[in-house]
């Protein structure tokens, strides 16, 4: 299993699996790898500048993540998350980032080593697309609307005017032998 310890005022991480003989420990075979190796796979693997990615160990601290490793490593996921992180394997919701973004959250935990991996998109990237398409189709609809208004007067008034011209060519009512 993976834990942090702070040795020499710097966070390090242990992964220790123990080797198993006859239902006891033998011993235990562990390893220290730098948390840049981690870091350095979430940077590999990011989309876009909209994304927050975290791995998390087994009490909810971050130990790798995008944006802000500086300020973020070695500290719980946002209070929004870590509410969540335990109550399912993974899940899909929405949170706030430790920099207060609102984001579209989904995370699924190793069974194996009880970390967790977490990936997030701001949630505005998701919802200008279809607000820029929203007001397209209201402003076209709207168009529409007042040309089919303008045709309905335009035709309404040749109407009323041809009726108006029709009745003025009528006899008044005197009967003429």
């Amino acid at each position: 299993m993976g834990r942090f310890r702070f040795v020499l005022k710097r966070l390090l991480l242990t992964i220790s699996v123990p080797v198993m003989r006859d239902g006891a420990v033998v011993y235990d075979l562990s390893i220290n790898p730098p948390l840049s190796l981690f870091q350095k796979l979430l940077e590999s693997q990011t989309p876009g500048p909209a994304w927050t990615f975290s791995f998390f160990d087994q009490k909810g601290v971050n130990f790798a993540r995008l944006p802000n490793p500086a300020e973020t490593v070695g500290k719980p996921a946002s209070p929004t998350l870590l509410a969540e992180l335990f109550k399912a394997r993974e899940a899909k919701l929405m949170t706030r980032s430790l920099e207060n973004v609102p984001l579209l959250t989904a995370f699924t935990r190793s069974d194996v080593s009880g970390w967790t991996v977490a990936a997030g998109i701001d949630e505005k990237t998701l919802v200008a697309p279809l607000q820029r398409r929203l007001l397209i189709t209201v402003l076209i609809g709207l168009a529409l609307l007042s040309l089919g208004l303008a045709f309905a007067v335009r035709l309404g008034t040749r109407v009323a005017r041809a009726e108006a011209v029709q009745r003025l060519g009528e006899p008044c009512g005197l009967l003429s032998y």
